[in-house]
C-alpha cells in the first residue's frame, strides 16, 4: 500500500478519535440528569372475598365416586412483569403431594412459569394465605392470563381454594375448572349427574358456576434498553441507554468482537452493573484490542425488569481502531 495514503488514513483516523472522545463527554453529561423513576413490586390484581365458599384443587375418593379437579382464574395486569402471586388456599390432611401454582396465557398451553409448594407449607384444615414467589414473568398488560393450581392425581391428595359466590367481585376475569386433567375447561357446570355431596365439593351447579377465586398478583413495570455504537473510535465504544420511564435494575452486559485476519481478534467485554439506570441515561462500554481484518460484532444486553436487546454490526479493525458499519451515532 502507498505509504502517503497509510500516513493519511492514520492521520484522519487519529482526528476522528479526538472527535469522538468530546462526543463521548457531551453523552456522559446527558446522563447525569436526577430522575427518580423507579419500578418497585406493588400488589396489581387481587380478589378479597371469599364469602366462606372454596373449589377443590386435587383427587377425591368418595363412596363409590373419584373426582379429580384443576382450577383457574383468569385476570388482566396492569403491570408488564408478575413477580408474586397469593392465593387463600387449606389443604386435607391426607395431603402428600405438593401445591402447584402456575401462570399460563391459555387454559390448555404450556406452563409459563410455575411453582411447586410442598404440602408442610399449606395450613390443614383451614384456609389461609400462601405466598408464592414466582420467577419474574413479562407479560402484555391488558391482556388475559390465567392463574391456575392443581396437584398430582392421588388417591386423598387435595386443596381447597378458597372463592366466593359472585363472580362480579373481581371485573377482569372468573374461574375456570377441568376435570379431565386439565385437557378441558369450563365455568359452567357438566351434565354428568353428580351426587349432592359432589356438587358441593366441587361447586358445581346447573348454570353459571358465578365464582371468582380468592388471590392477589403483584408485579412491576418494566423497560426498554436500546444499543449504539460509534462509527470510528480507539477501541470499540457501545452505548447503552434506557429508552423507558422505569429505571432498569441489575443491568447485564456482553460485547464480543472477533474475526480479523485469520481470526486473531477475539474480545469479550461483560458484566453487571447493579446501579440502577435511570429513564434516558446511557452508559459507556469500551472494548480494547489490537489488530487488522474485517471484524463481527454482537452485544447482548438486559436487566431484571428489561426483556434482552441484542445488537449486531461489523467492522473494520486497523491496528487499536475500529470502524464500524452502518454506525447509528
Amino acid at each position: 500500500m502507498n505509504r502517503k495514503l497509510i500516513c493519511g488514513i492514520i492521520t484522519i483516523l487519529l482526528l476522528i478519535a479526538g472527535l469522538n472522545a468530546v462526543t463521548s463527554k457531551e453523552l456522559n453529561q446527558l446522563s447525569s440528569q436526577e430522575l427518580t423513576s423507579t419500578s418497585e413490586e406493588t400488589l396489581d390484581q387481587y380478589q378479597n372475598d371469599s364469602a366462606g365458599n372454596s373449589l377443590l384443587v386435587g383427587k377425591l375418593d368418595f363412596l363409590t365416586e373419584s373426582y379429580y379437579m384443576h382450577v383457574a382464574q383468569s385476570f388482566i395486569p396492569n403491570q408488564d412483569i408478575i413477580t408474586k402471586v397469593e392465593v387463600k388456599v387449606g389443604k386435607n390432611s391426607t395431603a402428600t403431594k405438593d401445591f402447584v401454582v402456575a401462570i399460563r396465557d391459555n387454559l390448555t398451553g404450556e406452563d409459563l412459569v410455575k411453582k411447586n409448594v410442598d404440602p408442610a407449607d399449606v395450613d390443614a384444615e383451614n384456609y389461609s394465605w400462601l405466598e408464592v414467589d414466582i420467577d419474574d414473568l413479562f407479560v402484555d398488560s391488558g391482556e388475559t392470563y390465567y392463574l391456575v393450581c392443581y396437584t398430582e392425581n392421588f388417591t386423598d391428595n387435595w386443596y381447597m381454594w378458597s372463592s366466593n359466590n359472585n363472580s362480579d367481585s373481581y371485573e377482569d376475569g372468573e374461574a375456570f375448572y377441568s376435570l379431565d386433567n386439565g385437557t378441558s375447561w369450563s365455568n359452567k357446570s357438566r351434565t354428568r349427574d353428580y351426587s349432592p355431596r359432589a356438587k358441593s365439593l366441587a361447586k358445581l351447579d346447573d348454570t353459571n358456576m358465578s365464582v371468582d377465586m380468592v388471590f392477589k398478583t403483584y408485579g412491576r413495570k418494566s423497560t426498554n434498553l436500546n444499543v449504539e455504537f460509534k462509527m470510528i473510535s480507539q477501541g470499540l465504544k457501545t452505548y447503552v441507554t434506557n429508552i423507558g420511564s422505569v429505571n432498569a435494575t441489575d443491568l447485564h452486559y456482553e460485547i464480543n468482537v472477533s474475526g480479523g485476519l485469520i481470526g486473531l481478534i477475539s474480545n469479550v467485554t461483560s458484566g453487571t452493573i447493579t446501579e440502577p439506570l435511570q429513564p434516558d441515561e446511557m452508559l459507556q462500554f469500551n472494548s480494547s484490542f489490537f489488530g487488522f481484518g474485517f471484524v463481527e460484532i454482537t452485544v447482548k444486553v438486559y436487566a431484571s425488569n428489561a426483556l434482552e436487546f441484542e445488537k449486531t454490526a461489523t467492522g473494520f479493525v486497523f491496528f487499536s481502531y475500529i470502524f464500524v458499519k452502518q454506525p447509528l451515532i
